[in-house]
């Protein structure tokens, strides 16, 4: 019997395990902005006009620490980006962004969102 409720046990924290995955991907959001200023382990971005995160703050400091070196694209002033994130900002001036799983270069305007 012990050994039964033990299975069980594990069973119901793995399913707690997926449910608490499911639920944060579903809550991923993104949004497109542009480069103010680049750092070592953050970038300093403008939402743009027409984002939600706009109506947060104007401007957004975006955490590159949990992006791996090799899938984070060489970042300069001005450059448009897209931002994928947790959809939590800390509401600070700049506000902050700490969940990021990618920033990615926006090629040209048709790549933007409001665009599509």
């Amino acid at each position: 019997m012990k050994k039964g409720a033990a299975v069980i046990l594990v069973f119901l924290c793995f399913l707690c395990l997926v449910v608490t995955s499911c639920a944060e991907s579903a809550s991923a959001q993104d949004f497109d902005a542009k480069v103010l200023e680049v750092f070592d382990h953050a970038v300093l971005v403008e939402p743009l006009a027409g984002e939600p995160e706009r109506k947060s703050a104007d401007q957004i400091m975006v955490s590159t620490v949990e992006i791996p070196a090799d899938r984070l694209p060489l970042l300069e002033e001005g450059q448009l980006v897209r931002v994928a994130y947790s959809g939590s900002i800390a509401e600070s001036y700049p506000a902050q962004i700490h969940e990021v799983f990618a920033v990615s270069l926006v090629e040209n305007d048709a790549e933007l969102k409001k665009a599509e």
